[in-house]
């Protein structure tokens, strides 16, 4: 057996090895299925967003957290926040049923891989891997037997570059670690914070304007995030004093 320690690999038993598949299942597989299938339905991303932003809200329910007054008034707070940025960018434009189905299953894919990754207990950079082993022959078969074909472009390259590198493998990891270190409802409220990164990167990257209207949701999503991780640290140290 490896050296315990944070980072250390260590031999797992059956029961935390069948966890790790249930949570690469969610996070890897039906996660990014389902998102590009309510895409590639028609709908607009936009709204495929917003009802991910639902996640933070949703987490503390399926986790049977109990969630006191004022953190239940920031989680309202935030996606209030975020709707007013999404709608302040106009970029809404269609809605599809099926689309719909599919961002539903995306955000409950989302919500319980997170929450059953907070019960694992080994470091993020095992259950990451086992998890990717565990994924990689699910997609290998979907792409086989539904076929591709790819016209090689720096735009092409530059995209799977920033998707495997810093998406699959930094963020989910970054994501792992934080669920590891702090309470999962902690974590998922910053899941209000991805859109609004988006808006800024095209704002830096490509040069699109950003709304008053959005601009005062993004300052309503950031405070919510501040604030309700802030009173959520409060009430561990509490918790931790009494103890």
């Amino acid at each position: 057996m490896a050296t315990r320690g944070k980072l250390a690999f260590t031999r797992l038993s059956l029961s935390e090895f069948k966890s790790i598949a249930i949570v690469g299942l969610m996070l890897q597989v039906f996660y990014v299925t389902f998102y590009i299938l309510a895409i590639g339905s028609g709908m607009s991303p936009a709204l495929v967003t917003l009802v991910l932003g639902l996640q933070p809200m949703l987490t503390p329910l399926m986790g049977k957290q109990p969630l006191d007054t004022i953190k239940t008034s920031l989680l309202v707070l935030g996606f209030i926040g975020l709707c007013i940025a999404i709608l302040g960018a106009k970029s809404i434009e269609s809605v599809s049923g099926i689309g719909i189905v599919f961002a539903v299953l995306t955000l409950i894919s989302m919500t319980y891989g997170t929450i059953k990754q907070a019960h694992i207990h080994t470091n993020p950079a095992q259950a990451m891997l086992y998890q990717s082993m565990f994924s990689m022959p699910i997609f290998i078969v979907i792409a086989l037997s539904t076929g591709w074909q790819i016209t090689w472009s720096t735009g092409f390259i530059v995209s799977l570059l920033w998707m495997s590198i810093v998406v699959s493998v930094g963020a989910l990891f970054l994501l792992l670690y934080m669920i590891k270190s702090e309470n999962a409802d902690s974590v998922s409220v910053l899941f209000y914070a991805v859109p609004l990164l988006a808006y800024l990167f095209n704002y830096i990257l490509f040069g699109e304007t950003l709304s008053l209207f959005s601009l005062c949701g993004m300052g309503i999503v950031a405070i919510s995030i501040v604030l309700y991780r802030k009173r959520n640290a409060r009430q561990v140290e509490v918790s931790e004093s009494r103890a």
